[in-house]
Protein backbone atom coordinates (compact mmCIF):
# COMPACT_ATOMS: atom_id res chain seq x y z
CA UNK A 1 0.00 0.00 0.00
CA UNK A 2 1.84 2.84 -0.72
CA UNK A 3 0.38 6.18 1.32
CA UNK A 4 1.51 9.60 1.26
CA UNK A 5 3.77 10.81 4.35
CA UNK A 6 4.88 14.19 5.15
CA UNK A 7 7.41 14.44 7.54
CA UNK A 8 6.58 17.09 10.14
CA UNK A 9 9.38 16.48 12.62
CA UNK A 10 12.20 14.84 12.82
CA UNK A 11 14.95 14.81 15.15
CA UNK A 12 17.08 11.53 15.08
CA UNK A 13 15.20 9.80 17.86
CA UNK A 14 11.82 10.52 16.73
CA UNK A 15 10.23 11.39 13.08
CA UNK A 16 6.68 12.72 13.05
CA UNK A 17 4.16 11.97 9.85
CA UNK A 18 1.19 13.61 8.84
CA UNK A 19 -1.03 11.25 6.16
CA UNK A 20 -3.57 13.87 4.71
CA UNK A 21 -5.57 11.41 3.00
CA UNK A 22 -6.04 9.62 6.89
CA UNK A 23 -6.52 13.05 8.84
CA UNK A 24 -3.91 10.43 10.73
CA UNK A 25 -0.67 11.64 12.55
CA UNK A 26 2.05 9.09 12.74
CA UNK A 27 5.00 8.62 15.51
CA UNK A 28 7.36 6.36 15.00
CA UNK A 29 10.61 6.34 17.60
CA UNK A 30 13.73 5.32 15.65
CA UNK A 31 16.37 4.79 17.96
CA UNK A 32 16.52 2.78 21.58
CA UNK A 33 18.07 5.66 23.74
CA UNK A 34 17.70 6.99 27.32
CA UNK A 35 15.11 9.50 26.49
CA UNK A 36 15.24 12.60 28.53
CA UNK A 37 12.44 15.11 28.87
CA UNK A 38 13.42 17.24 25.87
CA UNK A 39 13.99 14.53 23.43
CA UNK A 40 11.04 12.58 24.58
CA UNK A 41 8.45 15.60 24.43
CA UNK A 42 9.59 17.69 21.32
CA UNK A 43 7.87 14.78 19.05
CA UNK A 44 4.35 15.33 21.03
CA UNK A 45 5.24 18.93 21.30
CA UNK A 46 5.02 19.04 17.40
CA UNK A 47 2.13 16.70 16.26
CA UNK A 48 0.43 19.09 19.16
CA UNK A 49 1.42 22.22 17.23
CA UNK A 50 0.61 20.82 14.07
CA UNK A 51 -3.14 19.37 14.73
CA UNK A 52 -4.05 22.61 15.42
CA UNK A 53 -3.43 23.89 11.97
CA UNK A 54 -4.54 20.34 9.92
CA UNK A 55 -7.74 18.38 10.51
CA UNK A 56 -6.33 15.23 12.58
CA UNK A 57 -8.75 12.71 13.63
CA UNK A 58 -6.18 9.24 14.15
CA UNK A 59 -2.66 8.95 16.03
CA UNK A 60 -0.52 6.13 15.60
CA UNK A 61 2.43 5.70 17.49
CA UNK A 62 5.04 2.90 16.41
CA UNK A 63 6.84 2.99 19.88
CA UNK A 64 9.13 -0.46 18.93
CA UNK A 65 12.38 1.12 19.11
CA UNK A 66 11.65 3.77 21.87
CA UNK A 67 14.25 3.88 24.25
CA UNK A 68 13.17 3.86 28.31
CA UNK A 69 10.49 6.66 28.93
CA UNK A 70 11.39 8.52 32.45
CA UNK A 71 8.04 7.81 34.90
CA UNK A 72 8.01 11.51 35.09
CA UNK A 73 7.55 12.18 31.28
CA UNK A 74 4.94 9.48 31.18
CA UNK A 75 3.43 11.81 33.94
CA UNK A 76 3.83 14.24 31.20
CA UNK A 77 1.97 12.48 28.59
CA UNK A 78 -0.81 11.37 30.35
CA UNK A 79 -1.83 15.13 31.97
CA UNK A 80 -0.64 17.26 28.56
CA UNK A 81 -0.83 15.19 25.70
CA UNK A 82 -3.89 13.97 25.81
CA UNK A 83 -6.56 16.35 27.14
CA UNK A 84 -4.70 18.67 24.33
CA UNK A 85 -5.23 15.85 21.65
CA UNK A 86 -8.37 15.15 22.70
CA UNK A 87 -9.09 19.18 22.62
CA UNK A 88 -7.67 18.87 19.17
CA UNK A 89 -9.95 16.79 17.42
CA UNK A 90 -7.85 13.61 17.59
CA UNK A 91 -10.20 10.22 18.20
CA UNK A 92 -8.45 7.54 18.40
CA UNK A 93 -5.16 6.74 18.97
CA UNK A 94 -3.16 3.05 18.52
CA UNK A 95 0.10 2.01 19.29
CA UNK A 96 2.41 -0.63 17.58
CA UNK A 97 4.66 -2.33 20.34
CA UNK A 98 6.67 -5.21 21.36
CA UNK A 99 5.51 -5.62 24.60
CA UNK A 100 7.42 -6.07 27.58
CA UNK A 101 6.46 -6.08 31.01
CA UNK A 102 7.08 -2.43 31.24
CA UNK A 103 5.55 -1.73 28.17
CA UNK A 104 2.29 -3.34 29.08
CA UNK A 105 1.84 -1.34 32.35
CA UNK A 106 3.07 1.96 30.50
CA UNK A 107 -0.10 0.76 27.61
CA UNK A 108 -2.22 0.01 30.38
CA UNK A 109 -2.02 3.40 31.87
CA UNK A 110 -2.59 5.01 28.63
CA UNK A 111 -5.43 3.35 27.43
CA UNK A 112 -7.05 4.24 30.95
CA UNK A 113 -6.32 7.95 30.16
CA UNK A 114 -7.96 7.45 26.76
CA UNK A 115 -11.31 6.15 28.15
CA UNK A 116 -10.93 9.50 30.25
CA UNK A 117 -10.61 11.90 27.50
CA UNK A 118 -13.28 9.90 25.38
CA UNK A 119 -10.24 8.87 23.07
CA UNK A 120 -9.99 4.82 22.76
CA UNK A 121 -6.59 3.74 22.27
CA UNK A 122 -5.43 0.10 21.34
CA UNK A 123 -2.43 -1.47 20.97
CA UNK A 124 -0.88 -3.95 18.22
CA UNK A 125 2.30 -5.86 17.52
CA UNK A 126 1.90 -4.95 13.84
CA UNK A 127 1.93 -2.04 11.77
CA UNK A 128 -0.93 -2.20 9.15
CA UNK A 129 -3.27 -4.01 12.01
CA UNK A 130 -2.93 -1.03 13.65
CA UNK A 131 -3.41 1.21 10.72
CA UNK A 132 -6.50 -1.10 9.87
CA UNK A 133 -8.03 -0.47 13.06
CA UNK A 134 -7.99 3.17 13.52
CA UNK A 135 -9.21 4.45 9.54
CA UNK A 136 -12.20 1.49 10.23
CA UNK A 137 -13.39 3.43 13.21
CA UNK A 138 -16.53 5.25 12.92
CA UNK A 139 -15.58 9.22 13.16
CA UNK A 140 -19.02 10.96 14.81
Amino acid sequence: MDIERQEIFNNGTAVVYYLPEYKLVENVWQKKVALDSEAYRKPFLAALEFVKEKPVVYYLSDIRNQGVVPISEKNWFRTVVFPQAAAAGVKYGAVVTYANIFKIYYMNAIIKVGNVFNLPVKTFSDWQKAFDWLVGQKVH
